[in-house]
């Protein structure tokens, strides 16, 4: 790990920008190439996330399409006590849960997002990158492959999440290489904090 983790983070809204560094932000509302489809019932938005799986022919994974469906925290702020990576390969979210009736389509915080970039010296998180956000049930996100991550935080309500990873899961030949993992000790939890 890259010096300690700070006491408490902001989780902010997720953009693009903002999550740029650690990957793609998954949504029709992207600035990518569209175009009329379906005889013109659907708008088509393409390559909306980079999915990568830097696996070579001899090591091959193959693309897992699963779904993770994750309870909402019992409590905020968010203790962030770990985070994971997948060094070979991105790994996408999209949400399949409609978000809770009475709030906005577009303004409900549906889910926390907590990423770290990673020191390239010692192959560990760089907490000085540690960043929070909270994401819509309308956004997607893909880690870039690396990217350190906390695992899924529902925020209000059971969510469903299509997942799409490349693994090699009872091919693997050493235990975490598929997905690292990073425990804090109990004095360098994280408060992410919700507004």
């Amino acid at each position: 790990m890259t010096g300690a983790p700070p006491k408490a983070i902001k989780a902010d809204p997720l953009t693009r920008e903002g999550f740029a560094p650690y990957g793609d932000v998954i949504c029709a509302l992207a600035p990518s190439s569209s175009a009329s489809a379906n005889q013109g019932t659907a708008q088509r938005f393409n390559h909306v996330a980079r999915i990568t799986n830097l696996r070579s022919d001899t090591n091959p994974a193959q693309p897992n399409l699963c779904v993770f469906r994750c309870v909402p925290t019992p409590s905020l702020p968010f203790k962030m006590k770990l985070l994971e990576r997948h060094k070979y390969s991105s790994q996408f979210f999209v949400p399949m849960t409609l978000p809770q009736p009475g709030s906005e389509w577009n303004g409900e915080k549906a889910y926390l997002v907590i990423v770290c970039g990673n020191d390239p010296v010692t192959d560990q998180p760089d907490y000085s990158t540690l960043k929070a956000f909270t994401a819509t049930s309308t956004q997607g996100v893909n880690y870039r492959e690396g990217c350190w991550h906390h695992p899924m935080i529902a925020l209000d309500r059971v969510t469903d999440f299509c997942v799409l990873v490349h693994e090699r899961r009872e091919q693997c030949e050493v235990a975490d290489e598929d997905c690292e993992e990073v425990f804090l000790s109990a004095e360098n939890y994280v408060d992410i904090i919700v507004d």
